[in-house]
């Protein structure tokens, strides 16, 4: 009887070895910009037309490829849990539109997000959130002085062409279009306030 007491112990030890050992804890860092996010698409509209490819290189303050280093934290647009703001710190490789600090973390900020109190994100239709460890073509503005990714296509992944830039497609493309956006500056910018945004910034980097 001794034994088989012994062995039912061991038995009932192990099952609550198992229950304690379950799934890990929901963690933001290790599902966000993966598939294993659960997602809830939002319709938006905005400003330009996000599907030109002109209208958003044009928009931006920044265009830059860069390394996401880590997600930092979640905030919410005026504390609504539907609006909610990514923080990312990023690293970033090489300048196209603009000129910001290579190799040096800074911040990031990208809309959509983890909904508070939830495990779901919302994020605009098409559009996504970056992973960590990945490097992206960002398109930027800005939001209260920190980088900011509002809408789809100011964001794309060309993780896999990270170390031969020359030869991804994506990165030519935002080029060629940084390239006629800079050319047709002269004529008028419809959106010279960000031209203007983007020397503030520059002269404050110099600083």
């Amino acid at each position: 009887m001794g034994r088989k007491r012994r062995i039912l112990a061991l038995c009932l030890i192990t099952a609550l070895l198992l229950c304690s050992c379950g799934e890990e804890p929901f963690s933001v860092a290790k599902v966000i910009g993966t598939k294993k996010m659960k997602v809830k698409p939002y319709t938006a509209t905005f400003e330009i037309n996000e599907n030109d490819l002109y209208q958003v290189t044009t928009y931006a303050s920044y265009v830059f490829v860069a390394e996401v280093v880590s997600y930092d934290k979640t905030k919410y647009r005026n504390n609504d849990e539907m609006s909610p703001l990514t923080y990312y710190t990023i690293r970033i490789v090489d300048n196209v539109k603009g000129e910001l600090p290579r190799f040096k973390n800074i911040t990031l900020i990208k809309a959509g997000g983890l909904k508070r109190g939830t495990e779901t994100f919302l994020i605009c239709e098409r559009d996504v959130l970056p992973k960590p460890g990945n490097f992206y073509i960002f398109a930027a503005t800005l939001l209260d002085g920190e980088l900011f990714c509002e809408m789809p296509n100011m964001i794309v992944d060309i993780t896999e062409y990270r170390y031969m830039l020359p030869e991804c497609e994506e990165y030519l493309k935002y080029v060629d279009s940084c390239e006629h956006v800079m050319e047709d500056v002269p004529n008028g910018d419809q959106y010279k306030h960000r031209l203007d945004e983007t020397r503030e910034v520059e002269e404050k980097n110099e600083e």
